[in-house]
Formats: C-alpha cells, structure tokens, sequence
C-alpha cells in the first residue's frame, strides 16, 4: 500500500499528485481517475519539482479525457513492446522458418520504422511512409551501414517481398486490434514508388537466370572447386553448396524447400522419374515436385559426404551440426564469384533464387506447358507468364523474323544450343530480345 508523504489534488480530485514514501527518492507520481474508466490509472512525472508535475499531470488528464472521448486506449504502447508480445504468441503455433521469418523481417524494417511510435499513432499516411522508406532501406542508413554484412540483401526489394511485408503488417495489426491496443487498422496498401521527377519506376519483371553458357562454366568449376578448400570441414560445407546448387538447378525448388527436404521425402518411381515431397511449412506449403534424373548423381554423392541413410528423416542439406546450414549464402556469394558468374549481363547479382530461375527458364525453351510448369513449382500461371514471357519470343524467333530475315539469317536463327542438361533450344544469343 502507498504511503503518501505528500498530497496536491487538482481537477476537483480527479488527479491526485503525490510523493511514495517508501520510495528513496522524492519523485511526484499521479493517480488518475477519469470518467467511463473503472480504477485508477498510474503515472510517473520523473520530477521531484511540483510546478513541473501539476503541468505535466494537468497536460496528460487533457490528453487522456480526449482519448477516453474517442474511445483510444489510454495506456501507451510502443509497437515494439507490442510486436516482441506479438512473437511470443505466434511462437507456440508457427514452424521455426516462420519464426524466423517474422523475426527477420519484423525487427529489421517493422521495428526499425514504426518501433518508438505510440500504436494509437499509427495511422495511414505513416504506413504510406513506411513503404518508401521500405524501398531505400538498403541505399540508406541504417541498411546503408549494415548492408556489407548483408550478402543476399536485394537492393530494391521486389513487389513478392513488399506484399509479404503487407500480410505479416496486417497480421500484427489486426491481433493489436484484438487485444485493444488499436482501434482502427491502418491501411496498409502499398504506395507506388516515384522517382525525383514523380514518375513511376518501372518495375523489372525478368528474374536474373544463368546463360546455357554460364551453367555450363560453372558446373565445370564445380568439379574441383571442393577439393580447394582451406579445411576438411571448408571442403565438407563447399561440396555442399555445389550439391545444393545443382538440384535447385534440376529440380527449381525455392532455397527454403530445398533446405527442409529430407531423405524420406525423396521416392525414386519407375522409369527413372523421382519426386520431392515438399514440406507444408514452405511458402506455398505441400506439394509433390517432379525433377530432372540428373539430380539423382548428387544426392548419390550426397548420401556419401553426409553419410545420413537415403531414407531416413535427415535433411539432405545438412551441416556438420546437423541442422540447416547458416553458412549458405556467404559460401553461395564466393563460389559464384570465383567461377566469374556472380552477375548477369546486366550487372545484377545472381542469388540461390537464380538457380530456380534457370529452371524455369529452360523448362519453357524446352516446350513444357506453362500450367504444368506452374504447378510443378508451387507458383501460378500469371507469374510463370509475367516474369518468363521473354521466352516466347526466344520459341517465335524464326515467325517473327519470317518476312525480313535472308536465307543465311534464317539459318543463323535457327541455330541451336545444347543446355547442360542435354536438351536442345534456340541459340539466346542469335536473338534480340528484352
């Protein structure tokens, strides 16, 4: 119970200002009672000055009346505080990639734009700011300072990851709502980015894949580039990186599909056809994924650097730890470099994302059908054809070149390249294309 060493009452009683005697130091605390409210709410003004508390607690009784009115929780919370609360909870019902996921995204942008603001102050013109500042995290600071730690960061974060920022807002703000910390939830649509002279910047749509030729000088660099390692162990997690390399590229999995595959999820059918079964905690969640035989050589020689039985519960991209490997992309960064295909002929840099890509790419030049396509990757017709349709024009060279080209022209067109994985299709470097 208080011991009140000394009283001042102000607004006919409803504010008592008033010294804890059991406390050391003579602080002015507030007893609020406001009307429609049960209980008493708790304040510390910090001072020991009581001029300085009766106008701070004069101000605040003002300023809590007009939250009381506008039915806006009086307690302040800082979206941090909230947020932290937030993860806590979805942690006894989310997988660990969802965790982390949160984690990574949440306190990097959410908490690193919206964290010190009250959560009844969150409003639609602050998540409209959000999303430019969203775009320029990594060409500003603080991303600008961190971003040499960062090597898988995208620069300009594609409209997939701003629209996963968007679903993970909403999921916040909505359970914030729930518990009454807010009372309306904020629009979170995203803004369009403009540039200095107001006009929209055009989106790139074309994802960064490896040339035949490209695939092929990095597959033949692969074949020592292991044996260099400095260790047994840096040998171990390089042969690791080729493998994880090669059935992204064989079988187009996402990296996080690739890295919760097990060994018990692989089946080996007749007729040399074999399938993942991919994890219901991945992005899209379960499917069954048919992929190419070739990658049956590397979880061949997988089977032996691991030495994990090919139909037990492992991962077969396993660390010496027996988890997931955290080394990937820092191992992805150098093997890319050092092979001399870290970027493509536009100066974009290459990621493990790149490999999917590939095989999408491929795929199509090879005449598999968009809509089986999509399905084998877990992914819809209308992104198969948003981000692929450059391979259209690559299967139409010869009609859309019919009635301008000569003879000699023609044949040059028709040329063919052999890809790494044996099939034949339109040379891409005989073509003009976007």
């Amino acid at each position: 119970m208080v011991r009140y060493v000394e009283r001042h009452e102000l607004h006919d009683g409803r504010v008592l200002l008033y010294i804890d005697g059991d406390k050391k130091k003579p602080i002015w605390n507030a007893r609020f009672r406001l009307p429609g409210v049960n209980g008493y709410t708790l304040k510390s003004s910090g001072t020991t000055n009581l001029a300085e508390a009766v106008s701070w607690a004069d101000n605040l009784f003002t300023e809590m009346k007009v939250k009381v009115r506008n039915n806006l929780p009086i307690k302040e919370r800082r979206f941090k505080d909230a947020f932290e609360l937030w993860l806590k909870e979805g942690a006894t019902c989310l997988s660990e990639h969802r965790q982390r996921l949160h984690n990574s995204i949440g306190k990097r942008y959410f908490v690193g734009f919206f964290g010190e603001m009250d959560l009844v102050t969150i409003t639609d013109a602050k998540v409209e700011d959000y999303w430019d500042w969203r775009r320029s995290y990594w060409t500003k600071s603080p991303g600008k300072d961190e971003l040499a730690n960062v090597p898988n960061a995208a620069i300009s974060p594609a409209t997939a990851t701003l629209k996963m920022d968007k679903s993970l807002l909403n999921q916040a703000f909505k359970w914030f709502k729930r518990k009454g910390w807010m009372v309306t939830l904020p629009v979170t649509t995203i803004t369009k980015s403009r540039s200095k002279k107001g006009v929209e910047k055009a989106s790139t749509t074309r994802r960064q894949h490896f040339t035949p030729d490209d695939m092929a000088t990095l597959i033949a660099f692969l074949e020592d580039w292991p044996s260099k390692g400095k260790n047994g162990l840096h040998k171990y997690y390089r042969a690791l990186m080729g493998h994880a390399v090669m059935i992204c590229y064989y079988s187009g999995l996402r990296p996080n599909e690739l890295f919760q595959l097990r060994w018990c999820d692989i089946t080996h059918h007749k007729g040399n056809v074999i399938t993942f079964h991919i994890a219901p905690t991945t992005k899209t969640g379960e499917r069954t994924c048919v992929v190419m035989p070739q990658v049956l050589t590397h979880l061949e020689e997988l089977h032996e650097l691991t030495g994990k039985p090919m139909d037990g519960k492992d991962l077969v991209i396993i660390g010496k730890d027996g988890n997931a490997p955290e080394w990937g992309y820092k191992t992805l960064k150098a093997m890319l470099k050092d092979a001399g295909v870290a970027r493509d002929s536009f100066g974009r840099t290459r990621t493990l994302y790149s490999f999917r890509h590939t095989y999408a790419t491929e795929r199509l030049l090879a005449g598999v059908p968009v809509d089986k396509l999509a399905k084998n990757m877990g992914t819809s017709v209308s992104y198969i054809e948003k981000h692929y349709d450059h391979t259209r024009n690559i299967q139409n060279a010869e009609t859309l070149n019919k009635s301008n080209v000569t003879i000699d022209d023609a044949a040059e067109l028709t040329r063919q390249t052999v890809l790494p994985t044996g099939e034949k299709v339109v040379d891409m470097d005989f073509l003009l294309t976007d």
